[in-house]
């Protein structure tokens, strides 16, 4: 708790790079979509935010939330 960020790890590396930090106010879960992009739960700011991989760290995109929650195990 208190680190939210997201880091890209490449196979093999001993250090991460962090993708974002500091605009999430409570990460809790992520998972990839159909198209590759990452999404991370900001639960505490009630939105989904997707970064696509292919793109530079600073391309982002925030989805509004769902009408309906659903909970995935990941």
């Amino acid at each position: 708790f208190g680190n939210s960020r997201v880091q890209k790890w490449l196979i093999g590396m001993t250090y991460g790079v962090t993708i974002i930090s500091g605009s999430m106010t409570n990460p809790y879960a992520m998972r990839w979509d159909f198209s590759n992009n990452l999404l991370v739960a900001d639960t505490s700011s009630h939105r989904i935010i997707s970064f696509n991989v292919a793109c530079p760290p600073t391309t982002t995109t925030t989805l509004a939330p769902p009408s309906m929650l659903t909970f995935l195990e990941i």
